[in-house]
């Protein structure tokens, strides 16, 4: 009887230990990425460490256990080991995958919702796993490509991006006046535009085109935003412009009738 408890208390130690050990890692891996727990790059990577602690301590408490009851366990790992090479030169793409998946997640190259530009096609990241990589553009395309295969990456959503709003006007109408009026336009827009992250620069003149004089406007936005914003921006100037009757030329056609 004594015989069967020692038997026992010793797998039952291991195992307990397991879990105590496995519970306190976890918690220390929670506690150093507690700051980014809503970060979806990061909830990635806490998960994959995880699940490697979980099945590395299982291995390692079985093998313990199989060899407190006299299993020859040296003969299981040898079988193990050449069944893992086996497989690993069978499954050489999903490993790279897989290892440029965590690559990306570490390095923080791009995450759920950013807008990039992989292979020279551009849109939305939809999905990510640590296998495939999907983007979606705005058109409606979508992109899947192998982790292994994504070499160059340009994240469009890391920084804030630039509103660009040229505007021509015609030759005869006061400079100093168009630039009067567009600064005030700009000052008076500026509370509705939410996704604006610093001012709105009217530059000046930037271009004398062969019918217009051309200025240029600038706004720092959030990022993928500028495009709505360059819009708006477009759509309250002419409105403006329509009440102080500033012209914005057009090309004519000219028709001489010989």
């Amino acid at each position: 009887m004594i015989d069967i408890l020692k038997k026992l208390i010793i797998p039952s130690s291991i195992i307990l230990i397991a879990i105590v050990l496995y519970i306190v890692l976890k918690a220390a891996l929670n506690k150093i990425f507690s700051k980014q727990i809503n970060n979806n790059r990061y909830k990635t990577l806490i998960s994959l460490i995880k699940n490697i602690l979980k099945y590395f301590i299982i291995i390692v408490s079985g093998t313990m256990i199989l060899d407190h009851f006299g299993v020859d366990t040296k003969s299981i790992i040898t079988s193990l080991g050449i069944i893992g090479v086996v497989t690993g030169l069978a499954l050489q793409d999903l490993l790279k995958d897989f290892v440029a998946g965590i690559s990306i997640v570490i390095e923080n190259q791009f995450a759920l919702g950013d807008i990039v530009t992989i292979d020279g096609f551009k849109g939305m990241v939809t999905m990510f796993t640590l296998k495939t990589t999907r983007i979606k553009a705005w058109t409606g395309e979508e992109k899947i490509i192998a982790n292994h295969l994504i070499s160059t990456v340009v994240n469009h959503t890391h920084n804030n991006s630039t509103a660009v709003i040229d505007i021509s006007v015609a030759y005869e109408e006061d400079v100093e006046k168009i630039e009067k009026t567009l600064k005030e336009i700009c000052e008076n827009i500026k509370p509705k535009i939410k996704e604006l992250k610093g001012n709105i620069e009217v530059l000046g003149i930037e271009d004398l085109a062969e019918s217009a004089v051309v200025f240029r406007i600038i706004a720092e936005v959030k990022a993928g935003e500028q495009y709505n914003v360059q819009r708006f921006i477009r759509k309250e100037i002419k409105k403006e412009f329509d009440k102080k009757n500033i012209s914005i030329p057009y090309n004519q056609l000219v028709v001489h009738n010989g």
